[in-house]
């Protein structure tokens, strides 16, 4: 429940179904990936790899929110 932890309650519906549909519309994009060998010399699973890499530093910048209180 951390993503509902990152928003006022305003906002907070908003922000969590466009979270939602970026990771379904990247699922259904991950099903072309094996389709980037034919234009990229770049292997697919180096593509993914570079992606979670990507992520995984983007999550070390959310601020951290444990002992903090929900905005109203």
């Amino acid at each position: 429940m951390y993503a509902a932890e990152l928003f006022e309650t305003n906002l907070r519906g908003f922000a969590i179904s466009f979270a939602l549909t970026v990771g379904k519309v990247a699922a259904g994009c991950a099903t072309y990936i094996i389709l980037l060998m034919n234009f990229l010399s770049l292997n697919p699973m180096g593509f993914v790899s570079i992606l979670a890499l990507l992520s995984l530093i983007c999550s070390t910048l959310l601020p951290e929110t444990k002992g903090s209180e929900i905005k109203n």
